[in-house]
């Protein structure tokens, strides 16, 4: 009964059918039916990454986690910021003939960066341990596919640590995103590989400029990591 809640959620349905992705789920029709609201999507048959992620090898993880910078890619390239990138909100699909691809679902909060897009407004929306220094600071106008690099940096730190990078709740937790530099990855878990933790780090830069400047680019350095292929990211000196 509430027009908002209506809008948001005929709006999740409309953003998430853009995107034609082996990698994103699909939005199949959104429609009303005996007076609810409904969204017909594809079927996933397994488990979010949340649950899945610690029975995993760190060589499937990442595989895995490149194909979700995949998905996120292609919807950046049809103008999307999903803004909500995180550990349950990436799933594990297993087909009939048991093979299994990851998925990115829940476009909920996404944002149309195209000019006749949503209104732009100050109001802070996402997953606080997930969320951008740009999103806890409500900067609206400067989130770009780099806030969900950032978002997918957190995931990471947490699929590999058991937590995001920055611990807390509320304003605590927005207020360390925006003001601390993260624990290093190896001091939290000394088995994961140097290039991996440089791959993480880089992607929670404060200074979206000094990310990933697309989540493929991402991807293609967590393809090396797992190959054992030199990374194209560098980890910063001691000044910086």
């Amino acid at each position: 009964d509430d027009p908002d809640q209506l809008h948001r959620f005929l709006q999740e349905a409309q953003l998430q059918a853009r995107v034609d992705h082996p990698h994103v789920c699909r939005v199949y029709e959104v429609g009303e039916w005996r007076g609810q609201p409904y969204i017909a999507m594809q079927f996933l048959k397994g488990a979010t990454f949340q649950k899945a992620a610690p029975n995993l090898p760190l060589e499937t993880l990442l595989t895995y986690m490149v194909e979700v910078c995949e998905g996120v890619h292609a919807a950046h390239r049809v103008g999307l910021v999903h803004r909500d990138l995180k550990p349950s909100n990436l799933m594990i699909d297993q087909a009939d003939d048991g093979t299994t691809r990851a998925c990115v679902v829940d476009f909920g909060l996404a944002r149309d960066l195209e000019p006749t897009g949503f209104t732009l407004t100050g109001r802070v929306m996402g997953t606080v341990g997930y969320m951008s220094p740009e999103q806890v600071a409500g900067h609206i106008g400067l989130l770009d596919w780099r806030t969900d690099v950032w978002s997918l940096g957190a995931t990471l730190h947490a699929l590999l640590a058991g937590d995001p990078p920055f611990g807390g709740g509320g304003l605590e937790c927005m207020s360390r995103i925006a003001k601390e530099d993260p624990v290093p990855l190896r001091r939290l878990v000394p088995t994961v590989p140097a290039d991996l933790e440089t791959v993480v780090l880089t992607c929670l830069q404060k200074d979206p400029r000094r990310r990933y400047a697309t989540a493929r680019e991402l991807g293609e350095d967590l393809r090396r990591v797992r190959e054992g292929e030199p990374i194209q990211a560098r980890a910063a000196t001691l000044l910086e």
